[in-house]
């Protein structure tokens, strides 16, 4: 159920990703610097105040999260706020939510190289590149998972709403320079 719920997160994503820029960019140069903080700053006040779903969302419910998820990342470049209010404001227990959380970013990771490679994006010192950073992302998931079996939730949930605190302030601050 994970997998399959993380799968339409992705898909509503990778599509909405790929029109977003389309229909946003008049106003992307404007907005961008104050809507990535505030899309970022709501979703960690929400679930910081005890933003809670009473049941494990639907299909519906699950391609509208990866489709706004899509339009930010489209259109501001972060797409992680919606998924994180989703998964994590989910009645299912912390583990599945972080679980879905990186089959998520890993469905859209594929996705993002699908809509590159066809443009030329991809070349071989992207795959260089690639291929000297794998080591340190394998070591950084195994070190990730080890830690985190012996974690307290409400502190994993905590300490994942200090991490979008911060990511969201520093957000701002570039944003405004």
């Amino acid at each position: 159920a994970t997998l399959t719920r993380a799968s339409l997160t992705s898909v509503g994503g990778g599509l909405a990703t790929a029109f977003s820029p389309v229909l946003t960019a008049p106003v992307i140069a404007v907005t961008s610097p104050i809507l990535a903080p505030g899309v970022t700053g709501t979703a960690t006040a929400l679930l910081w105040r005890g933003f809670a779903l009473r049941t494990i969302p639907g299909t519906a419910a699950t391609l509208a999260t990866g489709a706004a998820s899509g339009f930010f990342n489209g259109a501001i470049g972060i797409g992680g706020p919606p998924v994180i209010l989703f998964y994590f404001g989910s009645p299912a227990a912390v583990n599945v939510g972080r679980a879905s959380v990186i089959a998520y970013f890993l469905g859209t990771d594929m996705m993002g190289l699908a809509y590159m490679a066809p443009h030329e994006l991809i070349d071989r010192s992207t795959l260089i590149r690639f291929a000297a950073y794998l080591p340190a992302l394998l070591i950084g998931v195994w070190l990730g998972a080890r830690g985190f079996r012996g974690a307290d939730p409400a502190k994993f949930r905590r300490w994942v709403l200090i991490i979008m605190f911060v990511m969201s302030a520093l957000t701002g601050i570039k944003g405004a320079y």
